[in-house]
């Protein structure tokens, strides 16, 4: 089952780099933006697709009922329905690897967009909106400003809460100051 798994999540990242590193783009009058940002948009795109992926099957291994339900089915005698929140944490620990993956992709996007030349003809229209009087902003201001970095700075912000809330810490070495 866990190859599968891993197997499934490589199939779905390396899709999505392929897509955007060989055909994307490629039609009339249409730039692709692996010449802009290089490997950086392949990288965020593909761990994008495993991230989606991943959420979705997260899920799936904390429904009772539903796991009530496979056990009956010959699934059940497949897969280990009894290991479900173990599989639940494995998932968990993929999400945030592909999401550091993630993250450091568009990071590396916005510093290559940030020193990009905003009048060049080869940049997509969408792409080229961002640049003001032929510059695009700093690397800071495209994650910290735009739409899409501050969001992604929020979820990356909510999924850390998240994972440090949910790791199990032992506090016994820890003692607090008495008065």
């Amino acid at each position: 089952v866990i190859t599968l798994y891993i197997l499934a999540n490589f199939a779905v990242f390396f899709e999505r780099f392929y897509y955007y590193w060989k055909k994307e783009g490629r039609g009339p009058n249409e730039v692709p933006v692996y010449n802009l940002l290089g490997h950086g948009v392949t990288i965020a795109r593909g761990s994008a697709a495993a991230i989606k992926l991943n959420s979705a099957l997260i899920l799936l291994f904390v429904l009772r009922n539903f796991l009530s339900w496979l056990r009956g089915t010959f699934v059940g005698t497949y897969f280990p329905v009894d290991k479900a929140i173990v599989f639940h944490k494995y998932i968990a620990w993929w999400i945030a690897i592909l999401v550091t993956m993630h993250c450091c992709a568009h990071w590396y996007n916005f510093k290559q967009l940030s020193v990009s030349d905003g009048n060049d003809v080869t940049i997509s229209a969408k792409v080229r909106k961002l640049a003001v009087d032929g510059q695009f902003p700093s690397a800071y201001r495209l994650g910290f400003t735009s739409l899409p970095g501050s969001t992604g700075h929020i979820g990356l912000l909510a999924m850390v809460l998240m994972y440090t809330t949910a790791v199990a810490v032992s506090y016994t070495h820890l003692t607090l100051p008495t008065k």
